[in-house]
């Protein structure tokens, strides 16, 4: 399922733009030293990784969730009604997990090379409130282009999903690297658009799709947010 939903004008993605920047000093720095990037927000697949020590995922969300919720009610209520048309479904947040939050890439930084690929598994980590009751079999994952660098953006996926790749897995000893499968794959590019969210399960193979080349004053800022079905509702989260 690749499913494109407009909810923003190109006047909505400058407003929500704006508020960004004017957030700078919650921007949490990611990446490396050379190649930085930045979330707003609590990012699941980053803060909640088993291991991490101490868990940063809830100590995030406790001081950020605020700070988005005063800035970005308006954008939230928005994504959830046009979700819950969409789904057929109501939609809610949490709080015991993060708002859909914020990727940040600028200038130079902008990804020009592969990035990771991967399937979204994060909702095995992160403090789901109520597990037992919680389809896991058709979880949901968004982007909401805001501003993309003049080469555009979009993602990469692969004719592979998590169902088929853990069957395998279990079928066989042998450990292949999924980069490695993915060159035995057909791969597609879904191309955003600012203001277009881009619904998908999460459990297909992916990955950010890089541009040719980054420009100084290149931009590439997205709302990032997932979804799992519970008791008769859509939970979404970061």
């Amino acid at each position: 399922m690749f499913d494109a939903i407009p909810v923003l004008s190109s006047a909505d993605c400058e407003l929500v733009r704006q508020a960004v920047h004017a957030l700078r000093s919650s921007w949490i720095v990611r990446g490396s030293a050379d190649y930085p990037f930045y979330t707003v927000g609590a990012a699941s697949y980053i803060d909640a990784v088993p291991g991490t020590t101490p868990p940063r995922y809830s100590e995030i969300l406790a001081e950020t969730n605020p700070v988005l919720r005063e800035h970005f009610d308006w954008l939230y209520a928005r994504v959830m009604n046009k979700l819950s048309v969409h789904l057929q479904a109501v939609v809610r947040t949490a709080d015991e997990l993060a708002l859909p939050g914020f990727h940040v890439w600028q200038g130079l930084s902008v990804p020009t090379s592969s990035l990771s690929i991967h399937f979204d598994l994060q909702y095995m980590s992160i403090p789901w409130p109520d597990v037992a009751r919680s389809d896991r079999s058709r979880p949901l994952s968004f982007t909401l282009p805001i501003a993309l660098p003049r080469g555009g953006g979009g993602l990469n996926t692969w004719d592979l999903s998590y169902e088929e790749q853990a069957a395998h897995l279990q079928a066989t000893p042998e450990f292949v690297p999924i980069d490695e499968i993915a060159k035995s794959r057909t791969r597609t590019f879904h191309p955003y658009t600012p203001g277009v969210l881009m619904l998908h399960s999460g459990h297909t193979l992916h990955q950010i799709a890089a541009v040719d080349k980054a420009y100084p004053d290149d931009e590439r800022i997205t709302l990032q947010g997932h979804g799992l079905y519970c008791d008769g509702a859509w939970t979404i989260y970061w």
